[in-house]
């Protein structure tokens, strides 16, 4: 009956053990609403602001839309027998596509419920060689914009898991926006190429060196 006694108080002595402890955890600050508010708890589901995978899925589409418009400009060159800047185009539409990749990874990572979007249809009347070339330079400016967006839209909800995913240098994983400043610039080198007189038998060569290896036209430099 000792025995029995004892074990009794033991487990009362625990339970209210347990009371006190859940009593302070109530009162404790760090458990308000003014800490914790209501709308943090969606983080247990998904770790993004539900703006945030908006604007994520709409530059998802952006991608999908560049690479679809990219090959769009394969096959005009490939069907005008311009077949290296038909490659050009080929290798631009998969960079594309490695880009809309980055960001449909960072989403599941994210656990971010949604499905593919709406991706808008190619409707472009190519009236010589040269419009694609400017076309290409205007939506790489257009798909920049986009990005700085979402950047901005990061640092305003303070997430620096995005802000950090955006900015960063793994090719892996994503580099959206160093990878934006060399698209910006290697589109405006070769339009100017695109845009010189010449041979485009000649000048096709040209752009496809130069955009496999930017390099090997740039001016050498004098030594100091």
């Amino acid at each position: 009956m000792e025995v029995l006694k004892n074990e009794q108080a033991a487990q009362n002595e625990i339970k209210s053990g347990a009371e006190k402890v859940e009593s302070v955890i109530e009162s404790s600050p760090t458990n308000k609403a003014v800490i914790f508010p209501p709308e943090k708890k969606a983080r247990r589901k998904c770790t993004l602001s539900d703006e945030m995978v908006k604007m994520l899925i709409y530059q998802m589409a952006h991608e999908l839309e560049n690479h679809n418009m990219y090959k769009t400009f394969a096959a005009y060159f490939y069907r005008n027998d311009l077949s290296k800047l038909g490659i050009y185009y080929d290798e631009r539409a998969a960079e594309e596509n490695v880009h809309h990749q980055w960001i449909y990874n960072y989403l599941t990572e994210c656990d971010a419920e949604f499905t593919y979007p709406q991706v808008p249809a190619i409707n472009l009347d190519i009236t010589d060689h040269v419009m694609p070339f400017r076309l290409t330079v205007d939506k790489e400016i257009e798909t920049t914009l986009g990005i700085n967006q979402i950047v901005n839209r990061a640092a305003e909800e303070g997430d620096w898991a995005t802000f950090t995913f955006l900015l960063g240098d793994d090719p892996k994983t994503g580099k959206l926006v160093l990878e934006q400043r060399e698209e910006e610039s290697v589109s405006r080198t070769i339009l100017g190429m695109a845009e010189m007189e010449g041979s485009w038998l000649r000048k096709q060569n040209s752009i496809l060196e130069f955009y496999r290896n930017p390099e090997s036209i740039q001016p050498d430099k004098d030594e100091d």
